[in-house]
């Protein structure tokens, strides 16, 4: 990797923490969860960038993959679960971030604080010859130290350019010793932890499509003819799910958090 594809991935991860940042000033009780993806879009839109993925608004027991129409009319309420994922993608050069807010009351403030204390770990332990198990095993021991389930089937990931979803996985359960970061890559750390099961199933639609490779929303293209992600539900009804994710670049004895410039 070069000076300048280093540049363009800071440049992508800066716009999308603000991006998350403007998501997450929005949430308060009565606000529609369009409200709040339309905040979050428009600041990577005003940078001139594209959406690495539709702004994800998952609430409660959703843990990934809702992204609001333009004709929902859900609104944020007291005591929901809020969390917020997205990312800019800056010429194929993409951030990806994730944030949970607890909206007027602090009863989830461990699950929250769990999840959050995870990725700090991970990403105070991350550069190269680390290995990847050994992240994952203590990400996921983190979680249950607060009394929460982490969510195995649903795990960061490396990213390449024009490749959200690069080959590399950093899950969220126990695997065997694994290959080891090395400098230059370019990985999202993300961690879900749950009150409930920590098992997922897929129900609906999520307003979410694959397009030529891109994930996409129809609020802003056509989706005719495109395959539709489906909504990521806690398996356990009235569990709460909390999701934190900041994308780092490998450096030579660490890594540079690129979501927090």
């Amino acid at each position: 990797m070069d000076d300048d594809e280093r540049e363009m991935y800071r440049d992508a991860g800066a716009v999308s923490k603000r991006a998350l940042d403007a998501g997450c000033r929005a949430i308060e009780v009565g606000v529609t969860y369009l409200e709040v993806a339309e905040a979050v879009e428009g600041v990577i839109f005003d940078a001139d960038m594209q959406l690495a993925f539709p702004a994800i608004v998952a609430v409660n027991d959703v843990a990934a993959h809702y992204s609001p129409d333009s004709a929902c009319k859900k609104e944020i309420g007291w005591g929901d679960v809020v969390s917020v994922d997205c990312g800019a993608d800056n010429c194929g050069f993409m951030g990806d971030n994730a944030r949970t807010i607890e909206v007027g009351t602090v009863k989830w403030s461990g699950l929250i604080d769990g999840s959050r204390k995870a990725i700090d770990m991970c990403i105070e332990r991350a550069m190269p010859g680390v290995n990847v198990s050994d992240l994952s095993n203590d990400m996921m021991k983190v979680i249950a130290s607060h009394g929460y389930q982490p969510v195995p089937s649903l795990m960061g990931h490396q990213m390449t350019r024009h490749n959200l979803h690069a080959d590399n996985g950093l899950p969220n359960f126990m695997i065997p010793p694994s290959p080891l970061p090395e400098k230059d890559m370019v990985i999202a750390c993300e961690i879900f932890a749950s009150s409930g099961s920590g098992v997922i199933r897929a129900i609906g639609s999520s307003g979410i499509y694959m397009k030529g490779g891109r994930n996409i929303s129809p609020r802003h293209e056509s989706v005719v003819g495109c395959t539709v992600h489906p909504i990521l539900k806690e398996l356990i009804s009235g569990s709460m799910v909390s999701h934190h994710e900041e994308t780092v670049l490998i450096t030579d004895d660490g890594c540079e958090v690129l979501t927090s410039l």
